[in-house]
C-alpha cells in the first residue's frame, strides 16, 4: 500500500504515434477537399462525363460523404487532437 512504485516521465525523445497519424489525417483531409475543386473545373470545363450535369451533381454528394465520412474517422481515432 505504502511502497507504489513512482510513475515514470513520458520519453520525448519518441515521436508519438498519434503525431505522425495527424500529418496522414491532414493529408487525408486536404486531399478529399481538395477533390471538391477538381470535380467543379471538370463540371466547368464539361469534360467526359462530367458533360451531364447530374454526373457532377452525383460526384459532388459522394464527394462529400466521402469527405464528412472520413473527418469523423479521423476525430474518431483521435487524431485531429488540438
Amino acid at each position: 500500500m505504502g511502497h507504489e512504485r513512482p510513475r515514470q516521465l513520458e520519453d520525448v525523445s519518441k515521436p508519438r504515434r498519434t503525431a505522425v497519424l495527424g500529418q496522414r489525417g491532414g493529408i487525408v483531409q486536404f486531399l478529399l477537399f481538395a477533390s471538391f475543386a477538381l470535380n467543379m473545373a471538370l463540371q466547368y470545363a464539361q469534360r467526359g462525363p462530367w458533360r451531364d450535369y447530374r454526373h457532377g451533381e452525383v460526384s459532388y454528394i459522394m464527394l462529400s460523404l466521402a469527405a464528412k465520412s472520413g473527418l469523423a474517422w479521423l476525430i474518431f481515432a483521435n487524431v485531429l487532437r488540438t
